[in-house]
């Protein structure tokens, strides 16, 4: 990924809220990518990604897992200014194994 993280923004979620599975429709719920978004300090000081994105009428801040990172880079480029406009399709996805089990995650497909 080519961007960085600007201090001067309002925080990892520049004042949306994230989205969660629960926000989503079981058979998939379209979604547009709004900017190229920004890299903050996440989990265990990795820096993670949060795309801004709109569903609907509504804004969010959505930070995609490894795999969704994948899926994009592997659709869109590597580079996240590729991804800006694109419409991908989120879903809710149990993980079924490891450490996760049981939990809910969010998929991407494009």
């Amino acid at each position: 990924m080519k961007i960085e993280f600007n201090p001067a923004e309002l925080g990892p979620s520049q004042g949306r809220a994230y989205i969660k599975p629960a926000d989503l429709a079981a058979k998939g719920t379209k979604a547009k990518i709004l900017s190229e978004g920004w890299r903050a300090d996440g989990t265990f000081k990795k820096q993670q990604l949060t795309l801004p994105i709109k569903v609907g009428d509504q804004e969010y801040a959505w930070t995609p897992n490894v795999v969704a990172q994948s899926v994009l880079v592997e659709e869109f480029g590597d580079d996240t200014k590729d991804w800006v406009g694109e419409t991908i399709t989120l879903k809710p996805r149990k993980i079924e194994r490891g450490q996760y089990a049981g939990k809910t995650t969010i998929e991407v497909v494009v």
